[in-house]
């Protein structure tokens, strides 16, 4: 009788623990929900996570055509729609302008606004002028503008090239995984012409090779294509019943957003820090220039290099010595590879600048009116 009254309790406060689990599993279950839904309730572009709300990414239209692009899909989408143009029977020659965010990016935007591309065509729109095209990333780095001057080059007939040059872009490495569909068998053959675009292919080959393991992974055969379909199915239905589930890339960018600005505010890093040279990133870099140089020079184009307008009004975040001596390295090789240079560190004022978070100034990102400015100098530099 004892023991059946001790089992029975054992088995009655089981039931209670296990029921007052579940209670708490479906509290703290939808707790969850609605933090992440709050979290979720900013919207970012992915593509230009640190520009911030006073900057914005714009694509330029003419006569309702863009003529410039800032991601590889646009990218991408921009040299087909000018190469079908081209096979229809409109034989135009371009000014291919390579560029970072800055050229791609208006701080303080308003209606009427424009990119330096634009403001550039504004004054070369005639039929016997060479068409300027803008072709841009964020954070670019030279040895992705090598690849893209190669790519395009065999697309469209480019009859310069004009490259603005960032010392704090000679701290990025290698080639984003989005252009990797940009190389195939003709292009990784033209690439290799040059010691940067060995490195290149290389870099492109590492990735795809990292795909390829990811996709075995997954499976092969008719297993592999069930797992797709069962997997798009997944999707579909998790996106159908549970919104988040399809917001998960913004909910993602969302974190890489805080978790930047929380690394910044942890070591105390600001726009004004000076960055240091990353040795072997500077070494490969430089010697995407040295490609970019000689392409123009095996293709018979036109080259200009400029160094990128930056604000003045505030101390460099740079190594002070080593800029100056880059500068001059710079020009040398433009000399060398019979380019055209320009400095146009200091074309911008002051008051055309502005900041990009909070407080933080900007010092790459200027407004409607550095646009004209640049516009009108690589004017003067390719009307001759």
């Amino acid at each position: 009788m004892l023991e059946r009254f001790w089992f029975g309790m054992n088995v009655f406060f089981k039931e209670l623990v296990a029921s007052w689990k579940a209670k708490e599993l479906l509290w703290g279950f939808v707790l969850a929900i609605m933090v992440v839904s709050l979290y979720n309730s900013r919207k970012v572009d992915a593509e230009n996570l640190a520009l911030g709300p006073q900057n914005t990414s714009a694509i330029e239209l003419w006569d309702g055509k863009p003529f410039t692009g800032y991601s590889p899909p646009t990218i991408k989408q921009l040299v087909g729609e000018l190469s079908r143009t081209s096979s229809a029977g409109e034989q135009n020659s371009y000014w291919l302008w390579l560029g970072n965010s800055q050229l791609h990016t208006i701080n303080q935007k308003k209606d009427g606004d424009h990119l330096a591309p634009y403001w550039l065509r504004e004054e070369l729109a005639c039929a016997d002028c060479a068409m300027p095209i803008g072709v841009s990333l964020p954070n670019a780095n030279l040895q992705e503008h090598l690849l893209l001057d190669r790519y395009i080059g065999q697309h469209l007939t480019v009859k310069g090239v004009i490259v603005p040059l960032v010392f704090d872009d000679l701290r990025e490495e290698g080639i984003r995984e989005e252009l990797t569909g940009f190389v195939d068998a003709q292009l990784e053959a033209d690439l290799n012409k040059f010691p940067a675009g060995r490195t290149i292919v290389q870099n492109v080959k590492q990735l795809a090779q990292k795909g390829a393991a990811v996709s075995m992974n997954a499976g092969s055969g008719a297993d592999d294509d069930f797992q797709k379909r069962l997997e798009r199915a997944l999707e579909k239905g998790m996106g159908q019943y549970f919104p988040l589930w399809d917001q998960r890339s913004n909910l993602k960018a969302i974190f890489a957003i805080d978790l930047y600005y929380a690394r910044n505010w942890l070591l105390n890093i600001k726009p004004t820090t000076v960055r240091k040279i990353i040795e072997p990133r500077y070494a490969h870099n430089m010697e995407a220039l040295r490609g970019l140089l000689m392409s123009a020079q095996l293709d018979q184009r036109e080259m200009l290099v400029y160094i990128a307008p930056i604000r003045q009004d505030l101390p460099l975040p740079y190594d002070i010595k080593r800029y100056a001596e880059w500068k001059h390295e710079v020009e040398a090789l433009a000399r060398r590879y019979e380019a055209r240079f320009l400095n146009l560190e200091k074309l911008v004022p002051p008051g055309y600048w502005g900041s990009y978070h909070n407080d933080d100034v900007d010092f790459m990102h200027f407004q409607d009116a550095g646009h004209r400015l640049l516009a009108k100098e690589i004017l003067k530099e390719i009307s001759g």
